[in-house]
């Protein structure tokens, strides 16, 4: 007999396609998560570095890096 998991929808939920939207501001950099049904399942902002101590790309590399580890989107931008 199968037994389906305790965690059976936490499964499903991990199957669906997600997406990494970014949004570069001059205050802020805004990062979302979105699933195939446009629902945001995580949000997040940090403050848009100066471009000289620390490059915009390279923090927006480590967050969506972080961002990765939790989430397993298919697409970024």
């Amino acid at each position: 007999m199968y037994n389906i998991s305790d965690n059976w929808s936490e499964v499903l939920v991990s199957m669906q396609r997600q997406y990494l939207s970014i949004d570069i501001g001059g205050t802020s950099i805004k990062f979302a998560v979105f699933d195939e049904n446009h629902k945001i399942v995580h949000y997040e902002t940090c403050k848009t570095p100066d471009n000289v101590t620390v490059k915009i790309t390279d923090e927006m590399y480590r967050i969506a890096s972080k961002i990765r580890e939790s989430y397993n989107f298919t697409a970024a931008g």
